[in-house]
């Protein structure tokens, strides 16, 4: 698989989503985590209004997108709408992510891309490197560190258990609730409200994933940062001279 040559620019740009009809649920989970991202998703479901030249808004929009996301499954491989949309952004010079949600048979030109396989555990966290997302410059950041009992991470059924909380929480925050993003889809979500222990949090796991914090304040908007779960381990653990720490640093690495 090659890398993409055209470098993608988010400033003040959407992505455009290009899915199959029979696809839409996976669609919608992908543009909500978008919208969480602080992207705007462009899809004509709801970017198109009655009345509107259908085509002309299509090619409007792709033309205009920082990006083309296209969610590959045997339906969409199949579908020449979405055909139409991934060649099209390709003619134009815009950057396409194949999204490979179930296993299925790419167009040559698709397979010479770097693709996200999302039946793997790093799909999120490969898709959010994809995308430049600006990182704010200040402001809360996710912690994340091994449980350690008899100086070894404590080892669970899935891996190892892994804390994670806010050490400088926004003032007046009443709630965290984070969010993790693996391979299976089911998004998994652990709510904290204590303070004292800067809204800690606990869940096992066998490799890198994406984490996310939804943290609400007195204010009426939630502050929301994410995490690839190996960046915060390491920044936790990245030092350390235990093996087993080290080990399972790796671990986490390299799943």
């Amino acid at each position: 698989m090659q890398t993409r040559a055209c470098p993608i620019d988010m400033a003040s740009k959407h992505v455009f989503v290009s899915y199959a009809r029979e696809d839409k649920v996976f669609a919608d989970d992908l543009n909500h985590w978008l919208r969480d991202s602080r992207v705007e998703g462009w899809r004509d479901t709801s970017n198109i209004r009655g009345g509107e030249r259908y085509q002309e808004k299509i090619d409007s929009a792709l033309r205009s997108a920082a990006a083309v996301i296209v969610i590959m499954t045997p339906h969409a491989a199949s579908s020449q709408f979405v055909t139409y949309e991934w060649a099209f952004a390709l003619g134009a010079g815009v950057p396409v992510i194949p999204v490979v949600r179930q296993l299925t048979e790419l167009h040559p030109k698709l397979e010479a891309l770097q693709f996200i396989d999302f039946t793997e555990r790093k799909s999120w966290v490969s898709l959010r490197k994809a995308l430049p997302i600006p990182k704010p410059r200040v402001g809360p950041t996710i912690k994340a560190e091994f449980e350690i009992k008899d100086q070894k991470p404590e080892p669970a059924t899935k891996g190892f258990v892994v804390n994670v909380s806010i050490p400088k929480p926004p003032r007046n925050t009443k709630r965290v609730t984070y969010e993790i993003y693996d391979e299976t889809l089911k998004l998994l979500k652990l709510s904290s409200v204590s303070a004292k222990t800067n809204f800690n949090a606990a869940f096992t796991t066998d490799g890198d994933v994406l984490v996310r914090a939804k943290i609400t304040t007195a204010a009426a908007k939630p502050v929301t940062v994410d995490v690839p779960l190996f960046e915060a381990l390491h920044r936790t653990h990245g030092r350390s001279k235990t093996k087993s720490v080290l080990t399972a640093l790796q671990h986490i690495k390299e799943n």
